[in-house]
């Protein structure tokens, strides 16, 4: 899959699957910088994901421009375009009305396949097949 610069930010699509729902994002920044990933609430939600509040926790996330809340909830049985993963912690804010970005792939999923990132031909590879490709 080839990667786009958009204002100097790593952009990406991808297909999110929850419980038989595609939806594809197709504003997704790769944030090598970032720890956890982040989705945008609104969008998880149409695709039938609720929180649940037994198990959901308010946790804050710090990055460059400050901290601001968000929902951590453990998560089975998510699909990231070709990748299955079984169980995965989800961040989840009001991003893409503040930001502009569907999610953001932090290294918490990147360094799960193994991808590396190829500026100079904006592509992502998969450098170990320990998983199936995260991106094609």
């Amino acid at each position: 899959m080839e990667l786009r610069l958009e204002d100097g930010l790593l952009m990406a699509s991808c297909a999110i699957t929850y419980k038989g729902n595609r939806t594809v994002f197709s504003d997704v920044l790769l944030d090598t910088g970032c720890a956890a990933s982040v989705f945008d609430i609104d969008l998880m939600e149409s695709m039938g994901f609720k929180p649940d509040c037994k198990t959901a926790r308010i946790v804050k996330m710090y990055g460059v421009g400050g901290s601001e809340a968000c929902i951590e909830q453990r998560i089975y049985s998510l699909g990231i375009d070709d990748h299955q993963f079984a169980a995965l912690t989800l961040h989840l804010s009001d991003i893409r009305t503040r930001y502009g970005f569907d999610a953001i792939l932090g290294n918490d999923i990147m360094s799960t396949c193994g991808l590396m990132l190829d500026l100079l031909h904006l592509v992502i590879r998969q450098h170990q097949p320990t998983c199936l490709p995260l991106f094609h």
